[in-house]
């Protein structure tokens, strides 16, 4: 009995050793190069300078209505420019991906969508563009004399290369000029330097000096000026406006607690603290300096100039706003928020235009900020504070 019992144990796993063998060997498997599902998430290894083309087969953004406002992406965007590419017809805007610095490209005829970097960039905190497109700045991480990163991308008939290379100086604040000039600023122990570096020519020349640290600057698109300075906003700091043309510091007759401005060589809007009220002036620098003030709110740091003509400015407020004394540092921090209209101002004929209501345009409330205003002036471009994705407002849309 104990040895029938064995033969039958031995048999039933001979069997079910040829079960599994049998299993085994018939089934197809798997070679090394496995497939998996596309997670977007980069090319984490990031070969520099390698062709790099991500197809976009349909649209992403809708260019068949006729809303004047519109959502460009879902994506969270650092820098962005309108740009232009040779002759080309297309209004296109490229823009850098908060996150990961993956450099994108919107057609604004077709409704595309493409990326044309995937170096991933880990800690890009801000991001500037140069009118053609050519090149990126990036800067890694927030504060003083952080590194900075420069992305030149070169677009050929069948791919589109980018490479990276670092800036060999750790920079402060930074621009791009209209004429593709790097504008940037170090600290050092008497304050703060200001110098260029021609991107074409890898040459560099010194600007100007800052005596002061912490510096707010309004960069011209000009290399020559003129550049707005003040100290960063500060409700208790007493702050005062300055201006560089040409190499020339000049102090303007602008002063006071938690100052911030925007201006161009026709006039300056401002706001500062007085006798404890958030209040904002106008200066008339083109004609005797006169003051002037200014019946809707606003904070500087929302507004933007146009290129297109040097009597206009962009700013985003609600007539119903109020600010406090530290309206500044709170919208910084994210403590307060706002439901901003977009608002053309002629400062020169004390007009302003509202252009768009997004609440009442789109049914949702956008706190805007980093306002840029294209060439031409009809479209405006800005991102939201919530989810910084980015917006176009169309001066010539049907509606």
């Amino acid at each position: 009995m104990k040895r029938s019992i064995i033969i039958l144990t031995i048999t039933l796993l001979l069997i079910s050793i040829g079960i599994w063998v049998y299993v085994f060997f018939s089934t197809p498997q798997t070679n090394s190069t496995e497939t998996f599902s596309d997670l977007n998430l980069g090319d984490t290894t990031d070969t520099l300078g390698q062709p790099f083309r991500e197809p976009s087969e349909q649209p992403v953004v809708d260019v068949t209505g006729p809303e004047k406002l519109r959502q460009l992406t879902t994506r969270p965007v650092l820098g962005y420019r309108d740009i232009m590419v040779g002759t080309s017809s297309d209004r296109l805007v490229q823009f850098v991906e908060a996150g990961t610095g993956h450099i994108y490209l919107i057609n604004l005829t077709t409704g595309a969508e493409e990326r044309i970097s995937n170096n991933t960039i880990v800690g890009v905190a801000s991001a500037a563009i140069s009118l053609d497109g050519r090149y990126v700045a990036v800067k890694i991480g927030h504060g003083l004399n952080k590194n900075v990163q420069i992305i030149t991308v070169d677009r050929q008939a069948d791919s589109n290369r980018a490479v990276v290379t670092e800036f060999p100086v750790a920079v402060t604040d930074f621009s791009i000029t209209q004429a593709g000039e790097l504008l940037y600023t170090q600290s050092n122990t008497l304050g703060t330097a200001a110098s260029l570096y021609d991107l074409e020519t890898k040459t560099t020349r010194s600007l100007f000096n800052i005596p002061f640290v912490d510096a707010a600057i309004r960069w011209s698109a000009d290399a020559a000026g003129p550049h707005l300075i003040y100290p960063k906003t500060a409700s208790q700091l007493e702050g005062y406006l300055y201006e560089v043309m040409n190499g020339v510091f000049t102090r303007l007759p602008i002063s006071g607690y938690g100052l911030s401005a925007v201006g161009n060589e026709q006039f300056v809007l401002y706001s500062k603290i007085e006798n404890t009220n958030y209040i904002n002036r106008t200066l008339w620098r083109a004609s005797d300096s006169t003051v002037d003030g200014i019946s809707y709110p606003y904070l500087p740091d929302k507004c933007s100039l146009s290129p297109h003509s040097s009597t206009t400015v962009v700013c985003a407020f609600s007539i119903g706003d109020t600010f406090s004394t530290t309206a500044a540092e709170d919208w910084y921090s994210g403590i307060v928020s706002y439901q901003d209209s977009l608002w053309e101002v002629r400062p020169l004929e004390n007009a302003i235009i509202r252009l768009s209501d997004p609440l009442a345009d789109v049914g949702r409330g956008i706190d805007i900020q980093n306002i840029v205003v294209s060439q031409s002036g009809e479209q405006i471009y800005f991102t939201s504070k919530q989810d910084r994705s980015l917006w176009l407002y169309d001066k010539v849309a049907s509606n």
